[in-house]
């Protein structure tokens, strides 16, 4: 967590830090901070088909504001 925070905090910016966020919360077992910064990655354009098929993020996968949010941006970027 600390890594990617600092990483962040240096390029707020970045598409590929923003999804590595996503990944670590989801690996660390923080869930509703995952799809928070999920949401943040897919706004500044990240797949949500890529999101979806990411093994990383399966166990969000459960979670209904993980596939809602998915959908989404899916819809949006077709």
């Amino acid at each position: 967590m600390q890594y990617i925070q600092q990483a962040r905090s240096i390029d707020s910016g970045d598409l590929q830090l923003m999804y590595s966020e996503v990944q670590v919360k989801a690996l660390v077992g923080k869930p509703e901070d995952a799809v928070k910064a999920l949401r943040l990655a897919l706004e500044k354009g990240y797949s949500a088909q890529e999101a979806w098929n990411d093994p990383e993020l399966q166990k969000l996968q459960a979670l209904p504001q993980f596939s809602q949010l998915v959908n989404e941006y899916s819809k949006k970027n077709h």
